[in-house]
């Protein structure tokens, strides 16, 4: 079910993508990261451990898609208050890269992938994924909507080459914490 939202979230987004839109901030982006992510990582009750992790979604218009995944054990995202950013490391899998198994040709091939690092501006709701693999090449995100019922923000990425469309997914996870 999720996934059929984020979907059709793509669908939407890449008819309404059909016009430029500048990047920069978007102050509803900054009061959804502020309001669903920020304080559910920064109010914590007692002898608890709120963490939080992302997945991304893109297409192009060429027709390839990504996806990009957090290993949530080894990954969540970071919280720096001080800059007001939320930033995490994670693995981006393409479709235009396959890979062969028993003669059967499959997308996303596991050992093909490119490392990124998701940039979230929590003050002012700018983004940005910096693609590690890639020299650090970072590409500009423009949030122009937000979902809090699938925890998700909306945006273009345009590098110049590949235009796209990214749908950000969170999630979150409330755990035990032994008492200290």
């Amino acid at each position: 079910m999720r996934f059929m939202k984020i979907s059709m979230a793509l669908l939407l987004v890449m008819l309404l993508a059909v016009n430029t839109v500048s990047a920069g901030p978007s102050p509803a982006a900054a009061a959804f990261l502020q309001k669903n992510v920020v304080d559910f990582l920064t109010n914590v009750p007692e002898y608890r451990q709120h963490t939080v992790s992302y997945t991304i979604c893109s297409n192009q218009q060429t027709g390839v898609v990504s996806y990009t995944t957090e290993n949530a054990i080894q990954y969540n995202m970071d919280y720096d208050r001080n800059a007001g950013t939320l930033t995490g490391d994670a693995i981006q899998y393409w479709s235009d890269r396959a890979y062969t198994l028993k003669l059967n040709k499959y997308p996303f091939d596991p050992n093909k992938v490119d490392k990124v690092h998701l940039t979230l501006n929590v003050k002012d709701g700018s983004g940005s994924l910096t693609l590690l693999s890639w020299g650090n090449a970072v590409v500009p995100i423009t949030f122009i909507a937000t979902d809090a019922a699938t925890m998700s923000l909306i945006g273009l990425c345009d590098d110049k080459t590949h235009p796209r469309v990214e749908v950000i997914s969170f999630q979150e996870a409330d755990n035990p914490s032994p008492p200290k």
